[in-house]
């Protein structure tokens, strides 16, 4: 129940991003270091975004950006509980 009014309220490409963004950033930390991780899964988001740009009928979205940033924030809250 709260899974789908989690995905209607925010949208499941937003969910993605922020749970690849996460995801990239946690495995890259505990396989080096935080930096790193950070750094990594901001670059895979951004790449994705300017790919996008470059496609025909697609934008660079500063939307999925702000939530490639939202993973790497809760990357760095998961980081530093452990």
């Amino acid at each position: 129940m709260i899974n789908k009014y989690i995905v209607e309220k925010i949208g499941r490409n937003e969910i993605s991003h922020m749970s690849v963004s996460l995801n990239i950033a946690l495995i890259v930390s505990l396989l080096t270091n935080w930096q790193v991780g950070l750094v990594v899964g901001f670059l895979a988001g951004l790449t994705k975004e300017i790919s996008d740009g470059l496609e025909k009928n697609n934008i660079f979205s500063f939307r999925d950006m702000f939530y490639n940033a939202i993973g790497l924030l809760a990357a760095l809250i998961v980081l530093n509980l452990l």
